[in-house]
């Protein structure tokens, strides 16, 4: 019986998590740097040493359905492979028991798997699907995740047990280039702990600085600016950080030589544009607050800068009087005052010189880079958030990176049969520059 079952899948009521004992079946393995010790029934102790993905196929009304088991702890001495019910019924599936049998439906209540009871066990008819080579993850670590940590609570609840989202696969470094030069312990933290969609790191995770010439050339010490505050609003838009950045000192091919930011306080959503003249704020700030209330359905309340002339200029203070938006005016000299929009500049300028290093884009570029650098900003992992995006917070939607690329790689265009003739090539050289 013991060998059989070494094959076999059993429905466990009692485990927190799915477990199995075959390292084969795992298409996607993460080691655990520290073995997890799991306590058995007579109180002896076996070790799980891997987590990972499980490829399948459930039996249901004689049909086959494919299907991924997620999140699966690998135990080299298990004697079997179990089903964790309360892990199956967090990811939204649903297990019924009635006699003699055990169905499992699906998110959308598809019946996925019917199994029957053979002595005291639940025997689930699931066959693995074994891929050509198994992949092994970049990413050890430490521990095994806690409940939820590795498939986060919001992703989308299908992938529970049928795979339905694009993946997008590449190397550390690749990711760190596509993420603006991110520090590579937050790339990994975006697979770690499930925090986007369609990201899959293949090959090595270690990246030391002097392997990315782009970083060593854009980046460099400065001093600490404060980058939070000793308390914080409990609303989106109550609080909003505003700085207009000195004059660049290449114009861009857009013709602007200035940019200004508004950070959100509670997301740390930062949102920018692109200035001609510093007398263009007021238009800009106007725009940009109709926008922002419209989109979250609540009321600027308190803006911060500094005191710079474009900030206490009539038409802004009028304005900002009329709408019922208190001005903290930051004292002269003092920019730590205003940390988490001097810090975010900064921020942003180091990825903007890095990606156009990287690029070998003229400075001209500044500005597209600097567009980019915001989106990639709003999609990763920031100290001040547990867990969660700024863009998953301002909108509670989770961010998608799976068709993100790395800035200024060559793309090729398609020219439509309308605009060339018959003897003309069918595309176009070009740079990616970001998204419209």
């Amino acid at each position: 019986m013991q060998g059989d079952l070494q094959r076999q899948w059993i429905v466990d009521s009692g485990t927190s998590r799915t477990m199995c004992s075959n390292r084969e079946w795992f298409t996607h393995f993460t080691p655990l740097l520290t073995p997890v010790k799991i306590v058995l029934g007579d109180n002896s102790s076996i070790q799980g040493t891997g987590v990972g993905r499980i490829a399948v196929e459930m039996k249901a009304k004689g049909q086959w359905n494919r299907a991924v088991l997620q999140d699966v702890l690998y135990i080299p001495e298990l004697h079997g492979n179990l089903l964790s019910v309360s892990q199956l019924a967090c990811h939204a599936a649903n297990v019924r028991f009635a006699k003699g049998g055990c169905q499992i439906h699906d998110q959308r209540g598809v019946l996925t798997c019917e199994g029957s009871l053979c002595g005291n066990l639940y025997i689930m008819p699931i066959r693995v699907i074994l891929a050509e080579s198994a992949r092994m993850a970049v990413a050890q670590v430490d521990a095994f995740p806690t409940d939820g940590e590795e498939l986060a609570p919001h992703t989308d609840a299908a992938t529970a047990l049928v795979a339905h989202s694009a993946m997008s696969k590449a190397n550390v470094h690749t990711w760190h280039c596509q993420l603006g030069h991110r520090h590579v312990n937050a790339v990994l933290n975006m697979v770690r702990k499930g925090m986007v969609k369609g990201m899959e790191i293949v090959g090595s995770s270690s990246l030391t600085p002097h392997h990315c010439d782009a970083c060593l050339k854009g980046k460099q010490m400065h001093a600490e600016i404060q980058k939070s505050m000793d308390s914080r609003t409990a609303e989106i838009l109550g609080h909003v950080f505003s700085d207009i950045c000195r004059k660049l000192p290449t114009c861009s091919h857009t013709s602007f030589e200035y940019f200004i930011t508004w950070i959100d306080n509670v997301s740390r959503k930062v949102f920018m544009t692109g200035l001609h003249e510093k007398s263009d704020v007021a238009m800009h700030l106007k725009t940009f607050v109709a926008w922002a209330e419209l989109e979250t359905g609540k009321y600027l309340k308190i803006l911060r800068s500094d005191g710079g002339g474009e900030y206490i200029a009539g038409a802004v203070q009028v304005y900002l009087k009329e709408k019922g938006i208190q001005h903290e005016i930051t004292m002269p000299d003092t920019p730590q005052h205003n940390g988490v929009a001097k810090c975010m500049n900064h921020t942003l300028l180091d990825k903007v010189w890095s990606m156009l290093q990287d690029a070998s884009l003229p400075e001209s570029y500044w500005y597209d880079a600097l567009e980019y650098a915001a989106l990639l900003h709003n999609i990763m992992p920031t100290r001040t958030l547990d867990g969660v995006t700024p863009k998953e917070t301002w909108s509670s939607n989770k961010p998608d990176v799976s068709r993100l690329c790395v800035f200024g790689l060559q793309a090729f265009v398609h020219v439509p049969d309308k605009q060339r003739s018959k003897l003309a090539a069918k595309s176009l050289t070009c740079t990616f520059l970001g998204y419209v």
